[in-house]
């Protein structure tokens, strides 16, 4: 409908952003942030390793898909198959999770998270249920949202502010008929390592 009445449509972490007719688009590398995360806890030596998500079925944000895909498949590149548990932000449902875990044969060395709202309640179950992270088990989260750097989430970092910005600008020089030199622009993630994540003890 925007697109009917010639106003410019700015994407920010939208999928197929070109084929949708967005006039431009800001976006974070998932699969490279994912793939990043995976290769630590691998380079930690971590081989039994669980991936904690959202249920796909009920969100919309293309991302989470993305991340969860991407983090399995360079995994089993290295033949490692995580093991995959549901869960979403509630507390009472991490509390669901952390019985998961203690319920099965062994508890995985190593848990990657689909974002750090998930993997900071998961760190304060986890230790109230009498582990210590990182030396009983790593926990890695993805964001590097507001609390990761008080409590030393190990994480995955994206650049929102910048991403904002730069599309903020997209969208001026779209009204002003300037051209774009970038107008599908993708920004890397970083990884962030704190004190969450350790080398895996025998």
């Amino acid at each position: 409908q925007l697109k009917s009445v010639n106003v410019p449509i700015i994407g920010i972490n939208c999928s197929l952003p070109q084929e949708r007719g967005f006039n431009a688009a800001v976006r974070i590398d998932d699969k490279q942030g994912s793939e990043l995360a995976a290769r630590h806890l691998m380079t930690l030596g971590h081989r039994d390793i669980a991936y904690i998500r959202t249920d796909r079925e009920v969100t919309l944000h293309f991302s989470v898909a993305g991340r969860f895909e991407s983090f399995m498949a360079c995994c089993e590149a290295n033949g490692i198959t995580p093991r995959e548990l549901v869960t979403d932000e509630n507390e009472n449902n991490i509390s669901k999770v952390v019985t998961q875990l203690l319920s099965l044969d062994r508890m995985p060395t190593a848990i990657a998270c689909q974002e750090d709202g998930i993997a900071i309640p998961l760190l304060f179950q986890l230790e109230r249920s009498g582990f210590t992270v990182p030396n009983d088990i790593s926990i890695i989260g993805y964001d590097d949202s507001a609390y990761a750097h008080d409590i030393g989430l190990t994480t995955i970092r994206q650049t929102p502010v910048e991403m904002a910005r730069t599309a903020a600008h997209m969208a001026l020089d779209l009204i002003d008929k300037k051209e774009i030199d970038e107008p599908f622009k993708t920004f890397p993630a970083q990884l962030i390592v704190r004190s969450t994540t350790a080398r895996l003890r025998h």
